[in-house]
């Protein structure tokens, strides 16, 4: 966790968009980071989705996030399985604004090279990849 809040980009304008919170281990660190910012997050599993919005008190979309509107996304959070990773570099990064940030967890996105890798501190040295959509 130490590792994502040290790669965070800082002074972010836009939304901010965590996409498959799972049990919401991001939220507190998110709402710290970004208080002023409009922060989504999307859960399609029924019980995470459930547990995350009353553990956190927070509205959870249970919706498609490939379905989303981006245009207003200046930080994108992902900690999807290979196949979800391949349709967000092709169905997602092509719609996100020009400087939006992308922080993926463990997989990279294929083609692309990180503004920063950092590894976890963790008994797997997880990657963190931070982008920038230029």
């Amino acid at each position: 966790m130490m590792a994502i809040i040290d790669i965070l980009p800082s002074n972010l304008s836009g939304n901010v968009m965590e996409l498959g919170c799972g049990w919401g281990h991001l939220i507190p660190m998110l709402r710290e980071k970004y208080p002023d910012n409009k922060i989504e997050f999307w859960e399609r599993s029924p019980i995470p989705a459930t547990f995350t919005r009353v553990v956190y008190g927070i509205d959870v979309k249970r919706k498609d996030f490939f379905d989303a509107n981006f245009s207003n996304a200046e930080l994108i959070i992902c900690y999807l399985f290979p196949g979800a990773m391949k349709r967000i570099e092709t169905d997602i990064i092509p719609q996100l604004p020009k400087g939006c940030w992308v922080l993926t967890h463990t997989f990279s996105l294929s083609g692309r090279k990180p503004v920063q890798v950092i590894k976890a501190d963790d008994l797997y040295k997880t990657p963190v990849y931070l982008y920038q959509i230029l």
